[in-house]
């Protein structure tokens, strides 16, 4: 997976449908809760390893013996059904076990099931090995290939969490509650270690990773013999997957790309320096820039194929000239000084500049939490949404926001099991009934809804109550963005 390949795909996979189309439906769910109390300790569960728990050491070569066992049987696999079906299409194990994790149990074929997940323990096993270790460390900072970095072995971990997420379904089907809550530890640690990154790739996948896990655990917690997990969800992190590191790497990444780029500023380029500046344009933006002329060859050495991409980025270098020089004059650059720059340099300058205040506008609203920075966040896309002039690295930006939001949905939807698990208790409590409304939970006080800032939208009616949350703002077109849940309580 290529990070720039990435950029294109989710601005394309979250952005809106068009205008004037109805919201699509929120996030429906429904729970039938057995009242329950906190187990004794309180905080005896806990959901990724405690401090006592934890050993020194890096995790992630636990999770590379844990993948290459995988991808080794998963060879083994698809040779042994070329072997018995040559010419039929199969379906995958990994394929499988990700449709077994949302059939309905009374539809899971628990033995096949089993039969596939038993072959992966050794794999599970070294993935709750890795989880226990105090640091990850994926080795991929300060790499020098920037947005062309290849990362098989994170994409890897969606596999490698499905199968956890399977072995913890089938332990909570055959009752074995503590097996199943040990499994999902193991799933948010991955998920955790894999968003340890300067990544925001790797910030998705560990969301991908930790909603395997809440998707087991929003079962888990409607078993009657479920303890209460209230305390165990209070006490993770907050937010669970830290995004300054991806934020602060990425504001670098095109910089460390194009060291070039560091040098527009300086002195007044010769014209080798500007034919350098041109190769590196014509070989390395086609590939993570749409729209940009892409070339295989160099100017200094053109390929006969590259000379029309060639051309038609001189012409656009050429067409921007005497706007980008105007831009630059007015912000003081002194005439003298441009008019002895060759043309891609004033045009380069302008461009780079154009695209430091672009990512600060977008970046900044990240460190604010998601309700209070969404506004000026959709302000900042509105601002950049048209094509800028110059060289397009402004397209670099926008898909921040979309790992943000994935992030902050990841969080709502912990909050929710929290709540829900407030409600349960509250139910133990109270003689099997809901509150009236979310204030009520004194003992366990309902987390605010992340997206919003404030509590979610609560309402009883009978027996049964109503929870739900709106889109972030500027996702409201996005399917799955908002949420609404159902909860009664078993009697």
């Amino acid at each position: 997976m290529k990070r720039g390949w990435l950029t294109s795909c989710l601005i394309a996979a979250l952005a809106a449908t068009a205008r004037g189309e109805e919201p699509p439906k929120p996030v429906e769910k429904s729970f039938l809760l057995h009242p329950a109390k906190p187990p004794t300790p309180a905080l005896r569960i806990r959901l990724l390893p405690s401090r006592e728990e934890q050993i020194a050491g890096d995790a992630a070569p636990f999770y590379h013996r844990a993948l290459e066992s995988l991808i080794g049987l998963r060879h083994r696999e698809e040779v042994q059904a070329i072997k018995e079906k040559p010419a039929a299409a199969t379906t995958s194990a990994y394929e499988s076990a990700y449709l077994w994790l949302t059939v309905p149990l009374d539809k899971l074929p628990k033995a096949e099931a089993a039969k596939l997940v038993e072959r992966r323990d050794r794999a599970i096993e070294e993935a709750r090995l890795g989880s226990l270790r105090e640091t990850c460390d994926w080795g991929f900072r300060r790499r020098n290939e920037g947005f062309m970095l290849l990362l098989p072995e994170i994409q890897d971990t969606r596999e490698l969490a499905t199968w956890i997420a399977l072995r913890a379904r089938l332990d909570m089907e055959e009752g074995r509650i503590e097996d199943a809550l040990r499994n999902v530890k193991t799933g948010l640690s991955l998920a955790r270690d894999v968003g340890r990154s300067d990544s925001y790739i790797q910030s998705l996948v560990a969301v991908a990773c930790g909603n395997q896990s809440l998707q087991v655990l929003e079962e888990l917690i409607q078993k009657p013999s479920c303890p209460n997990l209230y305390w165990a969800l209070a006490s993770l992190p907050r937010p669970f997957l830290d995004m300054s590191g991806p934020t602060e790497a990425e504001a670098t990444m095109l910089s460390q790309e194009i060291p070039m780029l560091g040098k527009l500023e300086g002195e007044v380029w010769s014209i080798e320096m500007a034919r350098s500046f041109a190769d590196v344009l014509a070989t390395k933006l086609g590939m993570i820039l749409e729209g940009w002329p892409r070339s295989m060859s160099t100017f200094q050495r053109p390929a006969l194929q590259d000379l029309p991409a060639q051309a038609g980025m001189l012409v656009w270098i050429a067409r921007d000239y005497h706007r980008a020089k105007g831009a630059l004059l007015e912000s003081g650059v002194a005439s003298e000084r441009l008019a002895a720059m060759p043309m891609i340099q004033v045009v380069g300058m302008d461009s780079y500049r154009t695209f430091q205040a672009g990512r600060d506008d977008f970046a900044k609203w990240s460190y604010l939490p998601a309700w209070q920075g969404a506004r000026g966040w959709a302000a900042a896309e509105q601002a950049f949404s048209s094509k800028s002039p110059g060289i397009p690295f402004l397209q670099l930006v926008p898909a921040a926001r979309s790992a943000f939001v994935a992030t902050t949905k990841f969080e709502r939807r912990l909050a929710v099991l929290q709540a829900v698990e407030a409600l349960r208790l509250y139910a133990a409590t109270h003689g099997g009934d809901l509150p009236t409304r979310l204030d009520d939970l004194v003992d366990s006080p309902a987390p605010f809804d992340p997206v919003t800032g404030g509590p979610f939208a609560y309402k009883r009616d009978g027996d049964r109550a109503f929870l739900s949350g709106p889109a972030p703002l500027g996702y409201e077109n996005v399917p799955n963005s908002a949420v609404a849940y159902e909860i009664r309580i078993a009697r």
